[in-house]
C-alpha cells in the first residue's frame, strides 16, 4: 500500500510505499527520487536524507540529513553512477566522485535529533539535465562498521 507523508521535511507530500519513497516532478523542473531505506544505527533509526528544489538551473538546491545521532560526524557522497558497494560493512548505492565531512546539530548522542543542512546555492546552466546520486553516513556505534546510513536518492536538474 502506498501512503503519502512528509518524510524529509520539505513541507509536501511524499509517496512511500514498500522499501521506496518518490517524490518527482516535471521534467522541466527536474525531479528527486528517494530510493530504499536507510541503514539503521542505534536503537535501529536510519537517518533519512532529503532534498529541496525545485531542481533547476538559476534556483538554490539542500540536501537534508535527518533523524541521525546528534553531535555525530558525517560523510555525504555524491556519485554519477548507481552501484552496490560494501564500505565499511554497510551499503553504499553508488560510485564516489566527490564527499565532505559535515557535524550534525543537536545534543550530541542524543538519538534521531542529528541534522544537517548543505546548501548548495543556485545551480548554474552547466547543470541542465545532469543528474546525480546522494547518501550520508553518519558515526553511530550501533550501525554497521561504526555508521548509520541514510537512504540514497537521485536529483536531476531541470531546466
Amino acid at each position: 500500500a502506498t501512503a503519502f507523508v512528509d518524510v524529509d521535511g520539505d513541507g509536501d507530500a511524499d509517496a512511500i510505499g514498500p522499501n521506496e519513497l518518490v517524490k518527482s516532478l516535471a521534467i522541466d523542473s527536474g525531479s528527486l527520487h528517494q530510493f530504499q531505506d536507510g541503514q539503521p544505527g542505534t536503537h535501529g533509526i536510519a537517518p533519512t536524507l532529503g532534498a529541496v528544489g525545485p531542481f533547476r538551473v538559476g534556483f538554490p538546491l539542500e540536501a537534508r540529513v535527518t533523524g541521525a545521532m546528534g553531535g555525530a560526524l558525517g560523510l555525504l557522497v555524491l556519485g554519477d553512477t548507481p552501484a552496490t558497494l560494501n564500505i565499511l560493512g554497510g551499503t553504499q548505492y553508488m560510485n564516489t566522485i566527490w564527499s565532505t565531512l559535515f557535524t550534525c546539530g543537536g545534543t550530541p548522542g542524543a538519538v534521531g535529533e542529528g541534522s544537517w543542512t548543505w546548501n548548495v546555492g543556485a545551480l548554474p546552466p552547466t547543470l541542465a539535465g545532469v543528474s546525480f546520486y546522494l547518501q550520508a553516513g553518519v558515526a553511530d556505534p550501533q550501525g554497521p562498521g561504526g555508521w548509520a546510513r541514510t537512504n540514497p536518492i537521485k536529483v536531476t536538474i531541470g531546466l
